[in-house]
């Protein structure tokens, strides 16, 4: 499940969309539809977190790490 957060800044001020999720991966296609970007799968750990490298957005991951390392 994604969950969105009150937005960060770039340098330039502009607010960069945080989303929360529980999951380890997660697809990111801009949220724009069509104006998007290509489908991209990132995966949050081991670091907590990522950014998109289209977007920006910035994805945190707010699962349990341990529960994660199941196949």
């Amino acid at each position: 499940m994604l969950h969105s957060s009150a937005p960060r800044t770039t340098p330039a001020g502009t607010p960069v969309e945080t989303i929360e999720s529980d999951q380890p991966t997660v697809g990111c296609d801009g949220g724009d539809g069509p104006l998007g970007h290509p489908l991209v799968f990132l995966n949050l750990l081991p670091a907590g977190a990522i950014d998109c490298p289209y977007c920006g957005r910035h994805f945190v991951f707010a699962g349990d790490p341990a529960a994660s390392h199941g196949h």
